[in-house]
């Protein structure tokens, strides 16, 4: 794991942003592997590799890697390394994600119209994202269409499976 972590660093110093999104991925592992120990009970603090991973994973973002943008989502939304949660800036990542194409998180953000978290609720607009991530053999995504499908209307359905939209502008 130190040699992972030390090439990655070495990757890193030599202009390899996709390094920093591999070596925040091992950090945000470690963060999970400490849980109930951040934040600290009588400073508060946060765990000092979650806030690593936060610095490499905003550098791989400004960089145009697109998979900062999951792990950033778990840190605001699951609050690793005790990390304050944020559903709205997890729903920013989501949402930049699932434009992006990454399965994983066209499935979060369907959740969170779904739920109405961090978003308004908008079960159409989470059911054309539960829609690409099924596609794309998302697990999550799989469960949220089949759910969602379960309770769609004809005419939704129908919109989603045939890209119509249902009012200007709309996800």
């Amino acid at each position: 794991r130190q040699q992972a972590e030390d090439w990655f660093r070495f990757a890193i110093e030599n202009g390899h942003t996709a390094a920093n999104v591999a070596l925040a991925s091992i950090l945000i592992g470690d963060a999970l592997g400490a849980a109930g120990r951040f934040p600290d009970p009588q400073t508060g603090a946060v765990d000092p590799r979650a806030i690593e991973a936060e610095r490499l994973l905003q550098a791989a973002m400004e960089d145009g890697q697109p998979h900062a943008r999951y792990f950033l989502y778990r840190l605001h939304a699951e609050g690793i390394g005790g990390y304050p949660v944020n559903l709205e800036q997890a729903a920013v990542h989501a949402r930049a994600g699932a434009e992006g194409g990454l399965p994983a998180l066209q499935s979060q953000y369907a959740q969170l119209l779904m739920d109405g978290l961090a978003t308004d609720s908008d079960p159409l607009a989470a059911g054309r994202w539960a829609r690409q991530a099924a596609l794309a053999n998302d697990p999550l995504g799989i469960q949220l269409w089949r759910s969602f499908r379960e309770q769609a209307s004809a005419e939704d359905l129908s919109r989603i499976e045939h890209r119509i939209p249902d009012r200007p502008g709309s996800d």
